[in-house]
């Protein structure tokens, strides 16, 4: 018969397995405007973006935290590898219009602006499910394909 384990004690304490589902209210997130540079990524094409939007970004980033994500810093200070594997968790975990996918794509796009060659395929995907919803999606996804920072 399968043993199956739907918790673990540590310590006294109860842990979720993966995948964990993160507190509804996340700790020091602001919700982004229209304005902000947080929601640049789902409403600029790929190639309205150039190396002076890394300031914007990386100011908007500074101070926030995602949740159960200890490489956030990384991420946030342009750690590719980081942007990404966070970017793929929170995309999993939340629905399109959550704060985490906004911080996390955020991200991903300063690490795509200093030509990392993966993040752009990352945003292109992350748009890509959000065009099952909205269309016009499509044309910002694509051109995450296309793009040569």
């Amino acid at each position: 018969m399968p043993v199956t384990m739907n918790h673990a004690r540590i310590s006294g304490e109860t842990f979720q397995p993966w995948p964990f589902k993160p507190p509804a209210t996340p700790l020091n997130l602001a919700t982004p405007d229209a304005d902000s540079p947080l929601v640049w990524w789902r409403t600029r094409m790929a190639d309205d973006f150039s190396r002076s939007d890394l300031a914007p970004l990386r100011g908007a980033l500074k101070g926030t935290q995602i949740n159960f994500e200890p490489r956030w810093s990384a991420a946030v200070s342009g750690d590719a590898a980081a942007a990404i594997g966070i970017a793929v968790r929170q995309l999993k975990i939340h629905p399109k219009g959550a704060r985490e996918i906004d911080l996390a794509l955020s991200a991903t796009v300063a690490c795509a602006i200093q030509r990392d060659a993966a993040s752009p395929i990352l945003i292109s995907w992350a748009l890509n499910l959000r065009s099952v919803i909205d269309p016009r999606y499509r044309a910002l996804s694509d051109s995450w394909l296309l793009v040569d920072f």
